[in-house]
């Protein structure tokens, strides 16, 4: 299955679950999360507790920052975003990064590009 179904899946087994399992479904969510684009800029954690209580089941919303660097190659602040991915009959998935572009450097397009192809990645369990 793809990354976007496993995090689905992890986050309605989560939804439904109680005690133990509760716990189980959590941590097996974070397992997935931790897959999600890490570095080159996207250096802020995701806040688990957020996505859950973001998301619905149909629609997953993920909060995360970019820590943006200037011409001088020196960071110049963070910029927030929501990452906001819905099903899609033919597609298998639609994403939606919400928030604003960086000094008309096209930095919006390298998140979808990052996100597109991590979502789209075969996940399989690690044991």
């Amino acid at each position: 299955m793809k990354l976007y179904q496993a995090i689905a899946q992890s986050l309605d087994w989560q939804s439904r679950a109680t005690g133990e399992w509760q716990d189980r479904a959590y941590d097996q969510l974070k397992q997935r999360i931790d897959c999600l684009p890490h570095g080159s800029g996207i250096d802020s954690t995701y806040d688990i507790d957020e996505i859950i209580g973001d998301s619905k089941p149909n629609r997953i919303v993920i909060k995360f920052g970019f820590h943006c660097m200037n011409d001088g190659g020196y960071y110049d602040g963070w910029r927030h975003y929501k990452l906001i991915i819905t099903p899609d009959l033919i597609n298998g998935a639609n994403i939606r990064i919400v928030g604003p572009d960086y000094k008309n450097t096209q930095l919006k397009s390298y998140l979808y590009e990052c996100f597109e192809t991590a979502l789209a990645e075969e996940y399989t369990e690690n044991d």
